[in-house]
């Protein structure tokens, strides 16, 4: 066996073990982290991504992620610029489908684990499941750095995101650093590039639920009141 093949089923095994060890105390900082909104017909999902050193390097932000471009409007890219040689890195992203259980497949690899696709299927009580679209993911440096294979973990983010149900973690390393990329793209089951639009992040929309949470108890308040009087 080879050491990709070696290095995928245990990232693979690793994903369905849950967590582990190395995920920060405080979890996933998903209201650090962005969200794209795919396009492609009936196929509209929400993905919630972000990309950061581990741990956090010093004067930084806690949980602070990678710059996100869109590159066109196929391409979302996370950059992190100037990164110190040995720097250990922390990838994830959610996904969110109206209507869908997600179930996220294993990684494929591709290119010595410098790219990644990732299935993701819907979830269909008494049947299999169906693929809906794939997750593609190119990690790559300035200095022509590639993914160390030996470095790779895989883990289950937590908490879950509000609203999200389907997630996919790595932690890894480069072979030589200064900017570090990862790109991201998403195809539906017909193989066409699925367009991606970005939309308020996660902060915004958790201040948002907070707000109309508040609205609500409000009115149940009101209610209550009303009955017992």
């Amino acid at each position: 066996m080879t050491t990709v093949y070696r290095a995928f089923f245990i990232l693979a095994a690793l994903i369905l073990c849950g967590p582990v060890h190395a995920v920060p105390v405080n979890g996933i900082p998903w209201g650090s982290a962005y969200s794209l909104l795919g396009t492609n017909g009936i196929i509209n999902p929400d993905v919630l991504v972000g990309f950061n050193p581990q741990p956090d390097p010093p004067g930084s932000d806690p949980g602070s992620v990678a710059d996100l471009l869109l590159i066109d409007p196929m391409t979302a890219q996370l950059k992190l610029p100037g990164q110190s040689s040995g720097q250990l890195f922390q990838f994830f992203f959610a996904i969110n489908l109206t209507g869908y259980d997600l179930v996220v497949n294993n990684p494929s690899p591709a290119d010595n684990f410098n790219s990644l696709v990732i299935g993701i299927d819907a979830l269909v009580a008494g049947a299999p499941n169906t693929h809906l679209f794939d997750v593609e993911l190119g990690f790559t440096t300035s200095s022509s750095g590639v993914v160390d294979v030996a470095s790779l973990v895989g883990f289950n983010p937590q908490p879950d995101p509000p609203g999200f149900d389907a997630e996919f973690g790595m932690l890894f390393t480069y072979t030589s650093l200064s900017d570090a990329f990862v790109t991201l793209s998403l195809r539906d089951d017909t193989g066409d590039l699925m367009g991606l639009q970005q939309v308020p992040e996660p902060t915004t929309l958790a201040l948002l639920g907070l707000g109309l949470a508040a609205i609500g108890y409000r009115r149940y308040r009101k209610q209550n009141q009303s009955t017992l009087r």
